[in-house]
This record gives structure tokens, sequence and C-alpha cells, in this order.
């Protein structure tokens, strides 16, 4: 579901590169052409999005709620040690990046020629499929990391909301050793609310004004966005890691639908 989801009816990907491509000057650009022509400036424009709208909702900084009574709340979805580390990647990937294009401004690949790429066929393109390679395996980092508590969320709203304490869903998440789903699930903090503001304002904040965290149905919501975009991301960039989960998914599926027919001729 994750990695199918759209916006609105529009491709999650392609919006949030027409978004940053659009933010870089006012021309009219063809988000389809760039992905299929010149598909290293269409990555470059997603990493751009999400450190632009996405990052000040991950790295701790305040911001500023509304929760279901219109009433303003501040605070954070994650305490700021939490992605310390991925921020920190992330900058050298946005340096990095940076500088690639600074040196190569000529260079532009399609699709089809990055896929060969990746698949090792091109062997003086090593450095791209390193690159590439990179942003892929930040992304697959972060997805693994957020899709726990996305799963926990989900199976605390199928267990009925329950709610201890209310300060629950007014402190951020803290980073642990290890995070795993469990039945009872938990909620994530200010998951009532619509985000206003932010105090780490970027360029692209405003995109997110008026947006709920997260919805009961866990299919819309800037959080659901967030692993959505990073999943995605982890496809565009043939992530091996990621294929490798999605392969095992299958695999997991097979053996299950085996298993039911097995059931089913016993009964």
């Amino acid at each position: 579901m994750l990695l199918n989801l759209d916006d609105n009816g529009r491709d999650l990907l392609m919006r949030s590169a027409d978004e940053q491509l659009k933010l870089v000057d006012k021309k009219k650009y063809d988000v389809d052409a760039l992905y299929r022509d010149n598909f290293f400036s269409f990555l470059d424009s997603l990493v751009n999005y999400f450190n632009n709208a996405y990052v000040p909702l991950l790295n701790g900084s305040t911001v500023e709620f509304t929760d279901s009574a219109t009433d303003a709340v501040e605070g954070a979805i994650f305490s700021p040690d939490f992605f310390s580390e991925e921020m920190s990647s992330l900058n050298s990937i946005l340096n990095e990046m940076h500088f690639f294009r600074s040196n190569n401004p000529t260079l532009a690949l399609t699709h089809d020629e990055v896929k060969k790429i990746m698949k090792g066929q091109i062997q003086t393109m090593n450095h791209v499929q390193s690159f590439i390679t990179m942003i892929g395996d930040f992304f697959y980092r972060l997805a693994r990391v957020l899709q726990p508590h996305y799963e926990n969320h989900s199976n605390w709203i199928a267990r009925g909301k329950n709610l201890q304490t209310r300060s629950i869903i007014r402190t951020p998440l803290k980073p642990a050793a290890e995070v795993i789903t469990i039945p009872e699930g938990y909620p994530l903090p200010f998951f009532d609310c619509s985000i206003k503001g932010f105090e780490d304002n970027r360029p692209l904040g405003a995109r997110l004004a008026g947006k709920r965290v997260v919805t009961d149905s866990m299919k819309d919501g800037v959080f659901v966005h967030i692993v959505a975009f990073a999943y995605q991301v982890c496809y565009e960039c043939m992530n091996e890691r990621f294929a490798r989960d999605m392969s095992e998914r299958k695999k997991l599926l097979i053996a299950l639908k085996d298993v039911e027919k097995s059931g089913q001729r016993t009964s």
C-alpha cells in the first residue's frame, strides 16, 4: 500500500519533484519527461524536496499543531536525537549531490541508462551507481525505522484507541535499540493534530500546512506520506535491500496461500 500510495490521485514522487522544481524557478516542467530523460535530476529534486518539506517533522525541532478542538499546541513527533545520524547523512548526500551536479552540469542520464548502470552494465558510470545506492540506502534505513511506528499506531487504532494517559500523545518518540511491532500498539505523538507551522521553517513547509499528521484510515496524513515517500525512492533507486524485502514478502504470501489451500482441503 505504501509503495503505491498517491497524493489525492497524483503520483507522490512526481508531485514532490514538481513542487521542488517550481521552488527553484517558475518554469513549467514536464516531470514525466524529466523522469525518462534526466533521471538523476529527477532524483536530485526528490532529495531536495524531502529536505525542504519533511525534515522539520523528523529532526526534533518544534512544530506548531492545531488539535481537534482547533487549539494551538506545540511539540515534536520525534526527539532531536532520534534521527541525528540520518540528518547528518542527508546533509552529506545533499553536499555530494551539489558537488556532482556542479562538476557535471551537462550530464543527463535517461531512466533506461540508469537501470543499466545499477545492473553494472556501464562500467564507466560506477560513481553514479555508488551515489544512487547511497541515496537508496538512506531512504531504506529511514523507512525501516518509521514503519514499526506506522504499524504500532495502526494496531492501536484497531484495538480501540485505548489511552491510559494523555501525555503519551504529547511526548516525542525517543530512540531505542530496536523498534518492533506489538499487538496492542501505541499512538503516534500529535496523531490527532493538523500542522500549522514550523520553528525550522523550510521553503516547502507551507505545503504541509493544514494537513493531518495521520488519519484513522492510515492511508493519508503527512507521517504516512513520509514513510511512503521513503519506500518509493528506495524502489526508484533499485535498492537491493528493498528488493530482497519485496522478494521475501512474495515468498511469504505464496506460503500463506498454500497453507490456506491445505486447510480448505482438510476441512
